[in-house]
């Protein structure tokens, strides 16, 4: 298994919806049913169904899958892992992990409350802003 025409590194902001393609292919001899499971980190949301799947010997199939990353996520980078297992069989398995990295949303928008009207140069003063995160 492997990544289809996915990259192998993703890069996103939060509240993006994001779609990647795994490779499935079946080395065997035997005709095999397999159960997908993806997992993503906290809180994320998969968007796309998983189903059962079935591969004749030596065939190969993509499989979609996408989700939603919060906009509560924090910029950093995370992983996504494919996991398929035989049906009948569970411990004939494999998995193939993605990392997604988010980016930093740096919209930031400030408001000025309160501010002398006139300061003098080398006396302290104080002001009052409203910082608010539109990302």
């Amino acid at each position: 298994m492997g990544p289809g025409h996915a990259k192998e590194l993703l890069e996103t902001e939060p509240r993006r919806i994001i779609t990647t393609v795994f490779r499935v292919i079946n080395p065997t001899d035997k005709r095999r049913e397999f159960i997908p499971e993806v997992k993503l980190a906290e809180g994320w949301v998969l968007i796309t169904k998983v189903f059962p799947f079935e591969l004749n010997p030596n065939e190969t199939d993509s499989k979609l899958v996408s989700f939603l990353v919060p906009q509560t996520t924090l910029a950093g980078k995370y992983e996504l892992t494919y996991v398929i297992k035989d049906r009948i069989h569970p411990s004939i398995r494999d998995s193939y992990a993605v990392y997604v990295t988010v980016l930093p949303a740096n919209k930031l928008h400030t408001k000025l409350l309160e501010s002398p009207r006139y300061v003098i140069a080398g006396e302290e003063y104080q002001s009052s802003f409203v910082v608010t995160n539109k990302g």
